[in-house]
């Protein structure tokens, strides 16, 4: 049988330097912080959205992170 791979938990100080490192990429490049941030880090970018999400990230019709 296959064995499954267990979710991982993150601490705080880990989410926070994920989110400010997509918000300050998206500063610097306009868009792509969360692909950038899968690559550096190798979470995913469902896991990355949720945390922005649920940090009350938004986004301007522009593309400026608000």
């Amino acid at each position: 049988m296959k064995q499954t791979k267990l979710g991982s938990r993150y601490d705080l100080k880990t989410k926070h330097s994920v989110v400010g490192f997509v918000a300050k990429y998206n500063l610097d490049h306009g868009r792509g912080g969360i692909t950038a941030a899968t690559k550096r880090f190798g979470i995913s970018p469902l896991t990355i959205a949720s945390w922005r999400k649920s940090r009350g990230v938004g986004w301007h019709p522009a593309g400026v992170v608000v």
